[in-house]
């Protein structure tokens, strides 16, 4: 994603980014093999795949948005119903009994977010007419400014005029908005029009902080501020950084490094942020205003964290440690296990820091961070990205984060059951670095 100065403003795509179809697929809806068999029930069911295909071709096949009707036509004439009844078009184009779309799991949850930090949003769709009432249906509604759709505007992405409808209901220029589409392409012709664009690609394994985000969290990063702004706050506000190096995020420790030089095999640079108390180091990967951030650790471990410094601090802060995190697979028990582990381990950090709960909030609040059990999906699909694992000069490369170990020999457990470290009495909070990464 290319730009300069803050996003103001998110242009949707709709299907495929905010919403799926009910029943696995867009197009025709969900009831039609119903529908056509209510009235014509001579028809055949291994009829149908051929139909549908018929169909799809003959939407792709325009340039604009086609005629519903004329869509419908073109399928139940491959079926043998040339001339299909009026009460049948209009039982296809009437509402569903029940819902055609749902929201993603994420969206509500960043459309909020996006909302308090003032982000406008606006609906792109290549889309019939009634997608608005669809929305307003799913109580999402209320979170656009307006909706570009391409039945009513008689064109389809990548015509310029659906982009530029987009941007005006917001009253924002192209260059304040990010434009959202599951479609590449799309998204190039948006930059090109002075856009920026980040596609979503929900198979993908993760983030890659370079125009790709899996889920609709990894706009949080790109719409709130730069890994390098958020640093610049960082150390220009020093109860921050202090308070950071509690949990053990320590940009002083910087220019220490790690226990040795490593590297990426993919020979990206990597530029040192921070150190933590054990000597492990935390690194932004490559350029770009959102980057991947490795952590390389003292004991031969390593691996990326999250794409965006925002979402690595999040974890920092919002964490017992990131070791805790990701002791155990992210899955097993339905994420309970893992989930009660992290519980027992904050509770642990509480005993030796009651402040704990407060520092994070003020922190949170400070950075605007988002609350970090969002972000453990993400943090495992991270860590497991072998491509981020650094490398020392001999060749050998480090450890996964990720694993299973007995519960005593977790460093968690071993440093919660160990005696508290001294903690000062008039900052009443712990020694800098008093709460392990790894």
């Amino acid at each position: 994603m290319e730009g300069v100065g803050r996003v103001r403003g998110v242009m949707f795509d709709a299907g495929g980014v905010l919403t799926r179809p009910v029943g696995g697929r867009w197009n025709p809806r969900y009831d039609f093999e119903s529908i056509v068999l209510a009235h014509h029930p001579q028809v055949r069911e291994d009829e149908f795949p051929r139909a549908i295909e018929a169909g799809q071709r003959f939407l792709d096949a325009g340039t604009t948005t086609a005629n519903r009707t004329d869509y419908h036509r073109t399928m139940l004439t491959v079926l043998g119903i040339a001339d299909p009844a009026e009460q049948l078009l209009r039982r296809l184009e009437d509402p569903a009994a029940g819902p055609v779309i749902e929201p993603y799991p994420e969206v509500r949850r960043v459309l909020d977010q996006l909302r308090r930090w003032g982000i406008r949003m606006s609906v792109v769709s290549d889309s019939w007419a009634g997608l608005e009432q669809m929305f307003a249906a799913l109580d999402i509604r209320h979170y656009f400014e307006g909706f570009a759709i391409s039945e009513i505007l008689g064109c389809r992405k990548p015509d310029p005029r659906m982009y530029a409808e987009g941007s005006r209901l917001l009253g924002l220029e192209p260059h304040e908005c990010l434009f959202v589409d599951d479609d590449p392409r799309l998204v190039a012709a948006a930059e090109a029009l002075g856009y920026r664009g980040v596609t979503l690609d929900r198979a993908a394994p993760h983030d890659t902080g370079t125009g790709l985000i899996v889920s609709l969290d990894g706009l949080l990063p790109l719409t709130h501020m730069s890994d390098r702004e958020l640093l610049d706050i960082v150390h220009g506000t020093p109860w921050i950084a202090d308070l950071l190096a509690y949990f053990d995020f320590d940009v002083t420790r910087r220019d220490e490094g790690p226990v040795e030089p490593v590297s990426l095999a993919g020979n990206e640079s990597l530029e040192p942020i921070a150190g933590d108390a054990t000597g492990g180091a935390f690194f932004l990967v490559g350029a770009g205003a959102v980057r991947p951030v490795l952590y390389v650790g003292s004991e031969g471990e390593g691996g990326l964290i999250s794409v965006g410094l925002g979402a690595a601090l999040a974890l920092i802060v919002g964490l017992p440690s990131l070791h805790d995190a990701t002791a155990y697979p992210l899955h097993e028990g339905g994420g309970r296990r893992l989930r009660a582990w992290l519980a027992e381990a904050d509770d642990g950090v509480r005993q030796d820091w009651p402040e704990l709960d407060d520092a994070r909030a003020r922190l949170q609040r400070a950075l605007d961070l988002p609350p970090a059990a969002d972000l453990l999906e993400s943090l495992h699909a991270a860590a497991a990205d072998d491509r981020y694992r650094p490398v020392n000069d001999a060749g050998n490369r480090y450890r996964s984060m990720l694993g299973t170990t007995d519960e005593d020999d977790l460093p968690g457990r071993r440093t919660m059951a160990a005696p508290a470290p001294a903690v000062n009495p008039e900052a009443e909070s712990p020694a800098r670095g008093q709460i392990p990464l790894f």
